[in-house]
């Protein structure tokens, strides 16, 4: 059976495309509409606590706090895309493996489980943001900052599985011969 005629084959590789495509195209406006932030909105993922976190904040002032909380606007819909794209893609790939089983079943969930995690950042970085100084508790830093680790993590192990799920189906894929004289 030709891959492309295997269960869902078009439809995925479709979607895969498509949200691929929305998420750069979401991304690219993310960018544009933030602007450079100095440091940058990565820096912040990675606070844990509120000292941290108020810092970056107080760097940027208010009109970086303005852009980055317009930014929240589109990276909804982006971790929307990156987790539609990353279960389409691994639903396609582990639709073409033959083993091993566990890689099957854990590559289409890997990035909307990091979408999951981002989904949670952003919910609390937001919050945070908005905040008077003092006011949240400081297990909600360390919380937005672990879900923040958890995405980037999620997101690494993707890429590599799809590296290694690819080189699997590439590897096990029958040899085609062609006919004499071609």
């Amino acid at each position: 059976m030709d891959a492309a005629d295997r269960p869902g084959g078009r439809w995925l590789g479709r979607l895969a495309l498509g949200s691929g495509v929305g998420g750069a195209v979401v991304f690219g406006a993310m960018i544009r509409g933030g602007g450079a932030l100095d440091p940058s909105v990565g820096a912040i993922q990675f606070t844990f606590t509120e000292a941290a976190f108020r810092r970056i904040l107080d760097a940027w002032g208010p009109e970086g706090r303005g852009r980055f909380a317009t930014h929240f606007a589109y990276d909804y819909v982006f971790l929307g895309c990156f987790g539609l794209f990353g279960w389409a893609l691994g639903k396609w790939l582990a639709e073409r493996l033959d083993r091993p089983g566990w890689l099957r079943s854990l590559l289409p969930w890997i990035m909307p489980a990091a979408a999951v995690g981002d989904a949670v950042e952003d919910l609390l970085q937001q919050s945070l943001a908005a905040a008077i100084p003092g006011s949240r508790p400081a297990l909600a830093y360390l919380v937005a900052g672990v879900a923040a680790t958890v995405k980037w993590t999620l997101i690494a192990v993707f890429i590599a599985f799809v590296g290694w799920a690819a080189w699997l189906v590439r590897r096990d894929r029958p040899a085609t011969t062609t006919p004499a004289g071609r």
